[in-house]
């Protein structure tokens, strides 16, 4: 009976998920909203990473959270087993790969591997700690809302150009024209990855990497709603331990003994007209469960691993945290949407959901690459002149960002947000090489901050652009539409970009006598 709710249950969650993606992402309903910031707030994971990092409380998280962790103290991983989109694939994925497996015992990974993810978890906290949401790349709603909004997005404009459904509009797409979002291979391979663990184990990504459900699991702990054993019809076979229960959470040395922090309530083993297997309410901290398999070296591993990679990711990031300043050695910051906050405040509030980057109309935004932006800003949002440039009057990535890295921006205040400043390229630029007259980014800017400039010398005068950086606000107009082929003439750079502050209440100043 649990198993068939279970299932009913995931269905139901991930066509809501679906459901939800392709309404306010896909046909752009409701444009502006994304439709996911409520779907995101589900984890509480996620809530105590960003509110670590961020040093500050979000609100509609917070709420949200509270709510799943009591229901995670009573009723134990009731969110993994039940819905979690990207355990619902996991499990057909692990249909599909490995069968039911009735005839052959499988062979699976040693049971201590379970540990690893306790330890990414203390790690991944250790770096929250250090001002960094780096770890929450690897949040199941966050990994399934990137693969959908980055890789399936992108797939079905293409099916439905490729069928010439939709007409012009969808032969307009940005998408259509400009191929697949930048570092879409590589989130695809690791998602590929995620469900190749089927070949090593079920539940493979839940059971040993997962850092959300080391989370829920410890959380877990007090559950009062747990397996129980009827002894009248237990044979003692063990097949509850060694096969059927997907996750590992029954002690093969006792088959009465149930790891809360393991169990997702999945109701395999008491599936099949099974009767000697139950769930029932019962005492917390029963004397027949146990919790994760923490010790003191795990603990104190997970704190050096994230203290190691605190400075190996900064290095990267080219950006200032909250405990290490590292100047800027390799590339510059990339171009960030309108409303983005300080950089710093930027990343420990940034959850890397692409949110922003799917309703995007221009397919402007794209996630960072490790290569060319580096591992604290992997796949965080980026914007990409050449490809796609921020439209004068589209605020849709502001209002889709669920944790306040990107501020809500009216479309009046558009022209007064600088997210960064155009430079022409004169070794480049065919006016400039005197090769022959091209106005296009003058006439395309619609900020009227490129003029033309005069020049003249003794044999002849000619027509030149040039940039007016009190006016240039960075949305990239002029690098998308310069004719010069491969290399635009005219770049924008985040170079005297202004980013919105976000500062703490301070105290009222003490009146003088």
């Amino acid at each position: 009976m649990l198993r068939k709710i279970r299932i009913i249950s995931q269905i139901i969650f991930f066509l809501i998920f679906s459901l939800v993606f392709f309404t306010f992402d896909f046909f752009r309903v409701n444009a502006g909203n994304s439709g996911l910031a409520w779907f995101l707030s589900v984890n509480p994971f996620s809530t105590l990473i960003t509110s670590i990092a961020s040093r500050s409380v979000i609100v509609p998280y917070l709420i949200i959270g509270i709510v799943i962790l009591i229901i995670t103290v009573l009723f134990g991983r009731v969110f993994c087993g039940f819905a979690c989109p990207l355990g619902s694939i996991i499990d057909l994925s692990d249909r599909i790969l490995r069968g039911k497996e009735k005839v052959k015992q499988p062979l699976r990974p040693p049971l201590k591997l379970q540990a690893l993810k306790y330890i990414l978890l203390i790690g991944f906290i250790i770096l929250a700690i250090g001002g960094l949401t780096f770890p929450l790349f690897m949040d199941p709603l966050c990994i399934v809302p990137r693969v959908f909004g980055i890789i399936v997005h992108p797939f079905f404009i293409s099916l439905l150009g490729f069928f010439k459904i939709g007409g012009e509009k969808i032969a307009q797409s940005p998408i259509l024209l400009n191929g697949a979002f930048a570092g879409s291979l590589v989130t695809f391979l690791l998602f590929v990855l995620i469900l190749a663990g089927a070949i090593f184990d079920r539940r493979f990504w839940c059971q040993y990497i997962c850092p959300s459900g080391a989370f829920l699991g410890v959380i877990s702990r007090l559950t009062i709603f747990t397996r129980k054993i009827n002894w009248e019809k237990c044979t003692d076979c063990g097949l509850c331990a060694k096969r059927i229960c997907p996750t590992r959470a029954i002690s093969s040395d006792n088959h009465e003994n149930t790891s809360t922090s393991e169990c997702i309530l999945c109701g395999a083993c008491s599936a099949d007209k099974r009767e000697c297997t139950f769930f029932s309410l019962g005492k917390p901290l029963s004397p027949n469960t146990y919790g994760p398999d923490i010790d003191r070296r795990r603990v104190v591993g997970g704190i050096f691993a994230g203290m190691f990679f605190m400075p190996v990711i900064a290095n990267r990031s080219h950006q200032r945290i909250w405990l290490i300043s590292i100047k800027r050695r390799y590339n510059p910051t990339p171009i960030r949407p309108p409303g983005a906050i300080e950089e710093h405040e930027f990343l420990a509030r940034c959850i890397t959901c692409s949110a922003c980057i799917s309703v995007c109309p221009e397919n402007a935004l794209h996630p960072c690459t490790i290569g060319s932006d580096g591992l604290a800003v992997w796949n965080t949002p980026k914007l990409i002149p050449r490809l796609g440039y921020c439209k004068e009057d589209c605020t849709r990535c502001s209002e889709a960002c669920p944790t306040g890295a990107l501020l809500p921006v009216a479309i009046e205040q558009k022209p007064k947000i600088k997210i960064g400043n155009a430079v022409v390229d004169r070794s480049r630029c065919r006016p400039w090489l005197q090769k022959y007259p091209c106005a296009i980014c003058i006439k395309q800017c619609p900020y009227d901050a490129i003029k033309e400039k005069t020049i003249v010398t003794e044999t002849r005068e000619w027509k030149v652009p040039e940039v007016d950086r009190r006016k240039c606000n960075g949305c990239g107009v002029c690098e998308h539409y310069c004719p010069v082929k491969h290399e635009s003439a005219i770049q924008v750079f985040s170079s005297g970009e202004r980013r919105i502050k976000v500062r703490d209440k301070k105290k009222k100043p003490k009146k003088r006598k």
